[in-house]
């Protein structure tokens, strides 16, 4: 799919007077009797061409409603719904695909897709992916049964298997060379080559392979994120970061991970109105990504206002349920906006400093304001 999705980004599909050949066969995507579905399979890719995606996804529907046997357009539109992270629709279609050509690579490399993408979906809104993530891993494997030299399948297949933790990681990385070694001009293949590597701490080569992904595909959006992160966190080349996030958004002025990566940015160097500014957009557009609350959260936090702040890690927690190692803090600060709003009343700021200290590495900042919080409370308790 990657291929087929970066070949579309860079304008494999150029047509010398768009206008007018746009106007000649491009059709309104509600299937009609006198179009045919390969009309509209060739205005889906031309609107695909002009970055008009959710124009290609009605007439790529029209077609499929049409040709409903059409393996080829079930997996062009499956893989413009995992693009535009319509998973649920995308696993429908899977599985559709599946009873038809079950035996075609293809065919169990989209299902892969789908079901990595519905995975980081499940992840981002804090509920627990593991199960989609392997249901991914086994639909990525079967593909390379099918086809061996499948590079982009087992590009999936690593990054299903590197989310699953470090028991993996060796399989993840065998999984990934094999990728770049059958498709090293796949921009997806060297993202996920980079993922595996980045989540092993090997930071410079992660770089390398995602600025070979960039070099392949400019308009790879994801490839900015991590290239940005690495950059931030791992090169200390931070005002580079931040730039790379904002010309990404000037490609995909709607992308919710964008603003919210440079909320957190912003939060790590304490600039506290620019996080809140790009969280709220980065909530604008995923409602349910729980770490967009916590991070807008944390920015209010930041600020002082604590009565913005309690509605915003309230919906953060709820999305995470149990707190871990990672999330504790958004834990201990709700309860200190609790406790900061209403010192006289710590019935609801201990139960969540309590649960955080239970889950926090010592020295970590969990475990730290959550003994804080403690000790505020105990004080107010003896002071009443």
């Amino acid at each position: 799919m990657l291929a087929v999705i970066v070949a579309f980004f860079a304008g494999a599909y150029i047509v010398l007077n768009a206008d007018d050949v746009r106007s000649a066969v491009l059709p309104a995507p509600t299937p009609t009797p006198t179009t045919s579905p390969a009309s509209y399979a060739t205005s889906a890719k031309l609107y695909v061409r002009d970055g008009e995606f959710e124009n290609a996804i009605n007439a790529y529907e029209a077609a499929v409603q049409l040709a409903p046997d059409n393996v080829d357009y079930l997996i062009s539109l499956i893989e413009l719904l995992v693009t535009t992270g319509q998973t649920d629709r995308a696993l429908e279609l899977a599985e559709t695909a599946v009873a038809l050509a079950g035996e075609d690579d293809r065919v169990q490399t989209v299902r892969a897709a789908a079901l990595l993408a519905n995975a980081n979906k499940l992840s981002d809104a804090g509920k627990n992916a593991e199960e989609e993530y392997a249901k991914a891993g086994e639909a990525a494997r079967n593909a390379t049964t099918l086809n061996p030299e499948n590079g982009e399948a087992y590009a999936y297949l690593a990054a299903a298997l590197v989310a699953q933790g470090d028991l993996y990681f060796g399989d993840a990385y065998d999984m990934a060379e094999l990728a770049v070694a059958y498709e090293p001009d796949n921009a997806g293949v060297q993202y996920y080559y980079a993922q595996v590597l980045e989540n092993q701490g090997y930071y410079e080569a992660a770089r390398r392979a995602l600025e070979q992904a960039l070099a392949l595909d400019p308009d790879f959006i994801p490839a900015y994120t991590s290239l940005a992160r690495i950059y931030f966190f791992f090169s200390n080349e931070r005002q580079s970061a931040i730039l790379m996030l904002k010309d990404a958004l000037e490609r995909d002025p709607d992308n919710a991970d964008l603003y919210d990566t440079l909320s957190f940015f912003y939060l790590t160097a304490g600039q506290y109105p620019e996080a809140e500014e790009n969280a709220l957009a980065a909530v604008e557009y995923a409602p349910d990504m729980v770490r967009a609350r916590a991070h807008l959260g944390r920015a209010y936090f930041g600020r002082l206002n604590y009565e913005r702040a309690i509605p915003q890690l309230e919906a953060a927690v709820a999305g995470y349920g149990e707190p871990t190692n990672t999330t504790s803090l958004y834990f201990v600060m709700l309860g200190l906006a609790y406790y900061y709003e209403n010192s006289a009343d710590c019935s609801r700021a201990v139960p969540l400093f309590e649960a955080s200290l239970a889950v926090s590495f010592p020295d970590s900042p969990g475990e730290i304001n959550a003994l804080e919080g403690l000790e505020l409370c105990r004080q107010t308790q003896i002071n009443q």
